[in-house]
């Protein structure tokens, strides 16, 4: 995380059943959105909810503002690269040619 480019990492302690950074997750959404005034989740038809449906439901509800669907803008902004995000696919490429390279016909 040392060479996170976001500008805050939250945290929690875990494994707890009873709150898994959900109440953290809305605490942090709700500053955005009165920073902000509306927050974008991707809620397109690409979106992995990638958290257990009950705890969505509780975030929704924790929610002070209208979440919109940001995917539109979250796409464009994804296709934009640095160097290193470039670098590091070439990399990856690299390293998956020689994996098949070494597969025998």
């Amino acid at each position: 995380m040392k060479q996170c480019v976001a500008g805050s990492v939250e945290t929690w302690p875990s494994p707890r059943p009873e709150d898994e950074g959900v109440s953290l997750l809305a605490s942090v959404v709700n500053d955005l959105a009165r920073r902000f005034g509306k927050v974008g989740f991707e809620l397109g038809r690409e979106f992995a909810l990638r958290m257990p449906v009950l705890d969505f439901l509780r975030l929704r509800d924790l929610l002070t503002s209208e979440a919109v669907d940001g995917s539109p803008c979250i796409w464009e902004v994804r296709n934009i690269k640095s160097r290193a995000e470039i670098e590091k696919i070439r990399q990856a490429g690299q390293i998956v040619s020689r994996s098949f390279a070494s597969v025998p016909e």
